[in-house]
């Protein structure tokens, strides 16, 4: 699915689609102190994992505080150093399997995190804008197929 040319407000929207990777791409960070997408949500976001990128501080994280309701679950985040150009986009690359998170940013940064998401219908895709409006070119969402096949536990 590819969705072209739309705003991202503060306040943002939720799409459910049970995803496997998509691309974001283009954003023109505008007035948003940060901006990025939200995966795993469920209906109620009471459940969901934060990609961001906080032009402020230079950063780009995985934030798990939301991942999981389970309370034995790890919180916390990962991220590191990265900035954009002044008028550079930012592109991000999300591959999300049942509990790891793959992101690649502009082709410069690479973060991967565990999440344990409790919830079943944890499968919706938000995307984030705070502190002021961001513009997104496209966002294409697919569903990935099985990597071996039903009762195949060697791979090979």
């Amino acid at each position: 699915m590819r969705i072209e040319a739309f705003a991202i407000w503060s306040n943002g929207g939720q799409a459910t689609l049970a995803i496997a990777g998509s691309n974001l791409t283009g954003v023109d960070t505008g007035a948003a102190t940060s901006c990025g997408l939200a995966v795993r949500c469920s209906p109620q976001d009471d459940e969901h994992t934060l990609i961001l990128y906080d032009r402020d501080a230079g950063r780009i994280c995985i934030d798990r505080e939301q991942s999981s309701l389970d309370p034995a679950v790890v919180r916390g985040g990962n991220g590191g150093s990265f900035a954009l150009a002044a008028g550079e986009p930012l592109t991000l690359h999300v591959f999300i399997d049942r509990s790891i998170v793959e992101v690649y940013a502009n082709g410069r940064a690479c973060l991967t995190e565990r999440i344990y998401p409790s919830r079943p219908d944890s499968l919706g895709l938000d995307l984030v804008a705070r502190g002021g409006r961001a513009t997104a070119v496209s966002i294409d969402v697919w569903e990935l197929s099985e990597a071996w096949e039903a009762g195949d536990v060697s791979g090979a």
